[in-house]
Formats: structure tokens, C-alpha cells, sequence
């Protein structure tokens, strides 16, 4: 009789070429010991993004199957990060394994637009159902665009008075979850924006002239991790905040294409060099 040990569920596309998403997040986690259940949202030869038209193929077969054999197994989760999907179907069954399984620890990244607009196979529809998924998280983190088209919020008086507009708007969707919004900039500086006892707090760090494809998978991944070893909200951001600052200055001089995501191997290597650190804050 195997033994049967708490897993993760990462929930994300999964490209042939390209590290982001279930890629990357997969190879973070492991940074930090966590057993992972994979439940690739869609599979597809490239990202959505830069590569022109991909190659994909539906997992929904795939995932009702694994989910069932899951449960038959008496599988138990520690949490789940639900992150890019862009089928309906794949949305349903993600939305009915939360509601069943009810993992005590949900990170939900809406994942569906970045610099102003819907990613490509993103639908006016599919973005309803994933404001359906705000409900069931524990930790919500859209970036700027994001918190934006799942509001409705498209601007204020101010950048603060922006943010708060926009975090409370979230939190109306679900009062009881810790939100942070990614993307956002103050200053000369960009970084992060949550609410801790009704106050605007920020991690910012300084502008980089580039965009960088998948930093927002990375910060999740990083943020789910922590969170999984007891860091508080707050802490976990402005670890994370760092520490995904300092793997963005190193791929500015890069040689990898942008389109092909991160790379990972400065982010691995600051990441156990300072590992005792780390385990003095979660300890």
C-alpha cells in the first residue's frame, strides 16, 4: 500500500517551449520541498505570446481523470495554486475540484491580461467565470490589468487612491482573502500593492526598462511557497518582492529571447545561497 503524503496542486498551462507558467512554477516549488500534484490547464507547443499562432491540445479529459483517481486514491492537498486557463470546461472542473476538496490554502492568479488588454485566447466570457473563482481563494494576486477588467475600475484621482479602489473592490468579492496586486508603479519605483489593517502597503522595487514574460508566474510560485511555510502576508511579499527583483537585474543581460521567459538559474542560486535565511524567518 503506497503512502499517501499531502501534495500541491499547481494549476497552469504547460508550454513546450518556453519557462513560465507550470514550468516554472514547478521547478520554484521544488526549491522548497513541496510535493506537487500537476494539472496542466492546456498544453501548448509555445506560449500565448510572441510565437504567433501555437499548437494546443485540451486537457479536460485529462484532468477529469486525474481529479477522479485523486479522489479514489483518498489523495489529501496542502493547498492549490490556480493560475492561466483559457477554457471554460477546464475552469468548471477547476472551480468543482476546489469546491469538493476544499484545500486549506487556495493562491488564485486570475492570469488572463497584462499591459492593458486580454491575453489572446482570453474571452469576455471566460473572464466571468474567472471573477466566479475569487470567491474560493484564500490569497488573490492580479496584476494591474487584471484588477482592473475584474472590477471595473479603470482609474481615480490618484495612484494610491487607485490601489485602494481596486483592493477593496476585490475584497468585496471575497472579504475573507488576503489580495495583492502586482504590476503597479509609484514613483519611479514598481512593485506591489495590499491592504494590511485598512493601509496601503507596498514591496517596490526600481523600474527596469523591459518587460519581462512570466515575472507574474514566478512572483506566484514564490508566494506560494512561503506562504506554504508559514510566512505571514505581508513577509512573503516583500521576500518574494526581492528576491524576484534580483532574478529580473540578471536577466537583463541574458542572452534568452524575452518571448522564451526566465531565466531561472540566478533565482535557484541566490535562492539557496540564502536559504539559512530564509529558514530563520519561517522557523
Amino acid at each position: 500500500m503506497v503512502k499517501i503524503n499531502k501534495t500541491f496542486l499547481l494549476a497552469a498551462d504547460l508550454a513546450g517551449i518556453g519557462s513560465m507558467s507550470l514550468s516554472s512554477a514547478v521547478t520554484i516549488m521544488q526549491l522548497f520541498g513541496i510535493n506537487l500534484a500537476l494539472s496542466p490547464t492546456v498544453l501548448l507547443s509555445t506560449q500565448s505570446e510572441g510565437f504567433g499562432k501555437t499548437a494546443k491540445q485540451s486537457t479536460t479529459a485529462f484532468l477529469q481523470h486525474s481529479f477522479s483517481h485523486w479522489h479514489q486514491i483518498g489523495q489529501e492537498f496542502s493547498g492549490a495554486l490556480v493560475a492561466y486557463y483559457e477554457d471554460e470546461q477546464v475552469g468548471a472542473l477547476l472551480k468543482q475540484w476546489l469546491v469538493t476538496t476544499k484545500p486549506p490554502l487556495v493562491i488564485y492568479d486570475p492570469a488572463c491580461a497584462d499591459q492593458g488588454a486580454l491575453y489572446p485566447n482570453i474571452s469576455v466570457e471566460l473572464l466571468s467565470q474567472k471573477k466566479e473563482l475569487l470567491t474560493l481563494a484564500d490569497v488573490i494576486c492580479p496584476n494591474l490589468t487584471e484588477a482592473s477588467l475584474l472590477t471595473g475600475i479603470k482609474s481615480a484621482a490618484s495612484k494610491p487612491e487607485l490601489y485602494m479602489k481596486l483592493l477593496q473592490a476585490l475584497a468585496t468579492s471575497n472579504p475573507r482573502a488576503d489580495i495583492v496586486i502586482t504590476g503597479i508603479s509609484l514613483g519611479e519605483k514598481r512593485g506591489c500593492v495590499w491592504l494590511d489593517q485598512g493601509k496601503l502597503q507596498y514591496a517596490l522595487t526600481p523600474t527596469l526598462a523591459s518587460h519581462f514574460y512570466g515575472a507574474g508566474d514566478v512572483f506566484s510560485a514564490l508566494l506560494s511557497g512561503f506562504l506554504l511555510k508559514g510566512l505571514s502576508f505581508s513577509k512573503a511579499i516583500r521576500v518574494t518582492t526581492n528576491l524576484l527583483y534580483s532574478t529580473l537585474v540578471a536577466n537583463l543581460n541574458s542572452d534568452r529571447a524575452d518571448s522564451y521567459g526566465l531565466d531561472l538559474s540566478s533565482l535557484l542560486a541566490d535562492f539557496i545561497l540564502r536559504k539559512d535565511d530564509f529558514d530563520d524567518v519561517i522557523n
